[in-house]
């Protein structure tokens, strides 16, 4: 059903999509899609009163912009994803740095124990290098499986 507002503008809601915050005031910031002055219907974010005769300013996006727009999300949260998993193997090559789990050749499993002091070291480095990398690991698979499924639609899968 058609409105017009106190400017002169005629508006319909073609359909709600979401209500994406409400607001204690009454106000709502909603995504909808309307059709402007008869014409065809664009996404629409905007606040609007209780009873859609008020609204607020907003934006108005057609149908390939609003697919820009969430790729552009999609390409941020992914980044960012990317970066904090980077920062954190950082953070722990920094933490493990200069860690060992075994601090002489008694520590060492049984079958390294009876090798030379030299082979001993290396040992020592190698098995803390692995301790490390497996830490590492983990954490670029945790990163992995971090992405929620609503990251990884793509525009020929969205339902507009």
């Amino acid at each position: 059903m058609a409105k017009e507002n106190d400017r002169g503008v005629i508006f319909d809601i073609v359909q709600h999509i979401d209500t994406i915050t409400k607001r204690t005031n009454g106000w709502n910031l909603e995504l909808n899609l309307i059709s402007w002055n008869e014409q065809l219907p664009k996404f629409d974010i905007r606040a609007w009163s209780a009873d859609h005769k008020h609204m607020a300013r907003g934006v108005t996006l057609h149908a390939d912009e609003m697919d820009q727009l969430l790729n552009s999300y999609r390409a941020y949260r992914n980044q960012k994803v990317v970066d904090d998993a980077k920062a954190e193997q950082e953070e722990m090559k920094e933490k493990y740095s200069n860690w060992r789990p075994y601090k002489s050749a008694s520590d060492l499993p049984h079958e390294t124990a009876a090798m030379s002091d030299e082979v001993t070291e290396a040992a020592i480095d190698a098995e803390s290098d692995n301790m490390v990398q497996e830490d590492m690991d983990l954490t670029a698979s945790q990163v992995a499986d971090a992405e929620p499924a609503c990251y990884a639609e793509t525009a020929e899968t969205a339902p507009f």
